[in-house]
């Protein structure tokens, strides 16, 4: 019995031997990878946007929130934008046991920007 508890023991190091708690703060994409050349009348810049919002995971099963850059081209899209360029999101986990809890928070940041009629087309 005693070596069966003590293997029971040895197998259970490695599942917890990762980090218990763990609170970093890290900078998210910057650049997409779709590239395109425009004239300057192509295009109009609006102003800034910025966006912000969390995701939540419990138990590795139940994940909430999260809009991303959705979120960010709703905001453009209020102030009459079309589309978003020269985006940045920056993220802040914080998690328990990696499984149990995790929480991202991130803030997202972009320039709104008008379509000329001929882009849109």
């Amino acid at each position: 019995m005693k070596m069966f508890s003590t293997l029971i023991i040895l197998g259970l190091i490695p599942f917890f031997s990762g980090c218990v708690y763990v609170n970093t703060e890290m900078p998210g994409k910057v650049q997409s990878v779709t590239q395109f050349e425009l004239k300057s009348g192509d295009y109009q810049v609006i102003q800034r946007v910025n966006a912000s919002g969390e995701t939540t995971l419990w138990f590795g099963m139940v994940l909430l929130g999260g809009k991303g850059y959705q979120a960010l081209l709703e905001e453009a899209e209020a102030v009459g934008g079309d589309t978003i360029m020269d985006y940045s999101f920056d993220m802040e986990q914080t998690s328990v046991l990696l499984f149990i809890y995790s929480r991202v928070k991130w803030k997202a940041t972009g320039m709104a920007v008008k379509l000329s009629d001929s882009l849109r087309k």
